[in-house]
C-alpha cells in the first residue's frame, strides 16, 4: 500500500522506538526558547496569543508528551495594557483544561497607553483574582521592596489591594469592592488618571 506522494503509507514511527528519556531531550531542542540577542528567552504572550512550536500540533502522543515540556520549562512574558486583565485570563483559561498546575517562569509588565479606564480595568483584575479566575496578582508591597527596591506608591498601593481580596476572599465580590473604593482617592494622588473613567 503507497500514499498519494508513492512513498509507503502510516510506516511505524522511529521516535517511539526511542527511550522516553531520549525523546524528551529531542522536544527541549525544539520546545525551548533560546536566548535571543538582546539575552531574551520569554515567550511574548499577548491578545493576539503566543508562537507554540508546530511539534505540539503532530498528533496525540507527542502533544502528550510535548505539552508540559513546552508549558512548565519555557519564561512567559505577558504585557498588561492598562491593567486590562484580558491576555492573563485568556493564558490561564487555556492551561486549565491541559490540567498545567506546573508552568514555566510567567512575567507580568503593566503597561500604560492611555489615560483612560485603569480603575475599571484594575477593579475587573480584582474581581477576575477573587473568583480565581485570574491567579496572577500584583506584588505585594514588601516583596516589591525586597525585589524592585522600589518606593513607588503606586506599586505598593497595588499589591496593598491584591492583599486586600486574598485576605477577604470569602467575603462576597460586593462587600470587597467597596473595601477595595478607599483605595482610589490615593492612587488618584500618585497619579491623576486613576481619576478618569
Amino acid at each position: 500500500m503507497t500514499d498519494e506522494v508513492g512513498g509507503k503509507a502510516d510506516a511505524p514511527c522511529r521516535l517511539w522506538k526511542l527511550p522516553g528519556e531520549l525523546r524528551n531531550r529531542i522536544y527541549r531542542y525544539v520546545l525551548l526558547k533560546p536566548e535571543d540577542a538582546a539575552g531574551n528567552d520569554r515567550i511574548i504572550v499577548d491578545a493576539t496569543g503566543y508562537d507554540r512550536p508546530g511539534v505540539v500540533s503532530t498528533c496525540k502522543q507527542i502533544r502528550k508528551e510535548t505539552l508540559k515540556i513546552f508549558y512548565s520549562e519555557n519564561a512567559f512574558h505577558i504585557e498588561v495594557i492598562n491593567y486590562n486583565s484580558s491576555t492573563l485570563l485568556r493564558w490561564e483559561s487555556h492551561l486549565k483544561p491541559m490540567r498545567m498546575q506546573e508552568r514555566g517562569h510567567l512575567f507580568v509588565s503593566v503597561h500604560l497607553e492611555d489615560e483612560v479606564g485603569w480603575w475599571a480595568n484594575l477593579l475587573l483584575w480584582l474581581q477576575r483574582f477573587h473568583e480565581r479566575k485570574v491567579r496572577t496578582r500584583a506584588l505585594a508591597p514588601e516583596q516589591v521592596l525586597k525585589v524592585f527596591n522600589s518606593k513607588d506608591a503606586g506599586t505598593h498601593l497595588m499589591g496593598a489591594m491584591f492583599m486586600t481580596v486574598d485576605e477577604f476572599r470569602d467575603q462576597p465580590w460586593q462587600r470587597i469592592e467597596k473595601h477595595i473604593q478607599n483605595f482610589r482617592p490615593a492612587l488618584i494622588a500618585v497619579q491623576e488618571p486613576w481619576s478618569k473613567d
